[in-house]
């Protein structure tokens, strides 16, 4: 490191209100104000904003690292604990603008002032929102883009915005293809529980399991026969012709005898 780095560097320490040891610091500068208490063996990367008002109170525990562009605002007490990480473009605020119920600028609207703590050992993916009064607990996890509205418990994974919803627990074994290579990688470096890799390294029964071959469903036979037998049989009906004896729907035994009493007829006037 060069001397225009250490000096840099130099600086950014002079701007904590604490500093522990083994912190690293970049070179590059970073916004620091009010009360802002480092602990020992932190990680701050370049363009971080610590900014406090009034009686607000920055505490990051040990171990805690910064990534870029992280911003953490206080007017009452932000404390994260130790061993957390809190990514890129992540925001924490325990303040907050009264919007609704008023016309009024923003800026002269009262303020929503609720301290925020974060357990040891959390994780808060990039661009994720922390807002005013949420307690998030050891262990957790926010993944990226989230905006938290209320408390996180101990090892809960949370994600969703414009409110974050509950996703899982840490203790629950993964879903999906990912679930045995999962365990493979904890199993390998002695993360995972035996009950856990055992059960997530058996193969899926659901996903191997052959299709069920389809049910054909027989034919509705006795319904339909019951229908055809509720229904009244129709009677034939005979319609009589409008024509006279010798019309054409005449049946041919009639015109049969019709013609020979004419003929009848004739002989008797012939004999006459």
């Amino acid at each position: 490191m060069g001397l225009l780095a250490q000096w840099n560097t130099w600086r950014n320490a002079c701007k904590f209100f604490s500093l522990g040891a083994g912190c690293e610091l970049p070179a590059s500068p970073i916004e620091v104000k009010g009360r802002v208490e480092l602990g020992a063996h932190c990680v701050v990367r370049p363009n971080v904003v610590l900014r406090t008002h009034k009686q607000g109170r920055i505490l990051l525990g040990d171990g805690c690292e910064l990534s870029d562009y992280a911003m953490i605002t206080s007017n009452a007490r932000i404390e994260v604990g130790p061993n957390c990480y809190i990514g890129p473009h992540c925001v924490l605020r325990d303040i907050n603008h009264v919007f609704q119920g008023t016309d009024v600028h923003w800026r002269l609207t009262p303020h929503i002032t609720k301290s925020i703590t974060v357990g040891a050992k959390c994780y808060l993916g990039a661009r994720s929102y922390i807002m005013p009064g949420v307690t998030i607990g050891e262990g957790a996890v926010v993944l990226p883009g989230s905006i938290v509205t209320r408390d996180i418990g101990p090892y809960e994974v949370w994600a969703g915005t414009p409110s974050a919803q509950f996703i899982a627990h840490r203790y629950e074994p993964g879903r999906g293809p990912a679930r045995k290579r999962h365990a493979e990688l904890l199993q390998l470096f002695g993360f995972a529980p035996e009950v856990d890799a055992k059960a997530a390294s058996a193969p899926d029964a659901e996903a191997k399991a052959p299709p069920k071959p389809k049910v054909k469903r027989p034919a509705r036979k006795k319904a339909a026969a019951k229908k055809t037998a509720s229904k009244p049989a129709k009677k034939k009906v005979v319609k009589k012709s409008a024509a006279g004896a010798g019309g054409a729907d005449t049946p041919l035994a009639v015109k049969k005898a019709l013609a020979d009493a004419a003929d009848v007829l004739k002989s008797l006037a012939a004999d006459k």
